[in-house]
C-alpha cells in the first residue's frame, strides 16, 4: 500500500507529463460552457465586490500611487474634504449619480503623490504638465485679454 507522499508525488508526476492533454481537455470543457461560466464569474466578481468594497480601491490606489486607502482618506480629511487647488467639494457626478471623489495628484515622474484634486484641477493640471505651458504664460494671456 502506497502512503499519502508517495500517491502526491506520483499525481505530481503524471500532471507534469500530461500538461498538454489536461490543458486540451480544460479547454474543451471551458468552451462548451462558456456562457455558463461567463454568466458564473459576473455573479462571484459582483458578491465579491459587494463584499470588499474599499478592496478594489485599495488595490489600485497602491499599484497606481503606493498609498492605501486608509492614507487617501487621512488626506482627505486634512483637506476637508476639498480640493487643494481651488478649495472646493468635488461635484462632479457618476453616471449612476453619486459625487465623484477628491482625484490622487502625484507627479509623473517621481510618481510622489502630492495632494487631492477635485476633477476639474486635475484634468486642468494635467494638461498643463502635459503640454509644458508655463503658468506664468497663462497668467499673461489672461491679463493681456481682461
Amino acid at each position: 500500500m502506497k502512503t499519502r507522499e508517495e500517491v502526491n508525488a506520483y499525481a505530481r508526476e503524471w500532471r507534469a507529463k500530461n500538461k498538454d492533454k489536461i490543458n486540451a481537455q480544460a479547454r474543451a470543457r471551458n468552451a462548451a460552457n462558456s456562457e455558463k461560466n461567463k454568466e458564473k464569474s459576473k455573479k462571484y466578481m459582483a458578491k465579491w465586490i459587494a463584499n470588499n468594497p474599499l478592496a478594489n480601491r485599495n488595490k489600485h490606489y497602491k499599484k497606481r500611487y503606493g498609498i492605501t486607502v486608509e492614507q487617501y482618506e487621512k488626506m482627505a480629511k486634512a483637506q476637508n474634504y476639498r480640493c487643494a487647488i481651488c478649495n472646493k467639494a468635488e461635484s462632479k457626478k457618476r453616471k449612476d449619480g453619486t459625487t465623484m471623489i477628491l482625484c490622487v495628484d502625484h507627479n509623473h515622474t517621481t510618481g510622489k503623490v502630492r495632494s487631492l484634486l477635485c476633477n476639474k484641477c486635475n484634468i486642468f493640471l494635467g494638461h498643463l504638465e502635459t503640454n509644458g505651458v508655463p503658468i506664468e504664460a497663462i497668467k499673461a494671456y489672461l491679463e493681456k485679454h481682461k
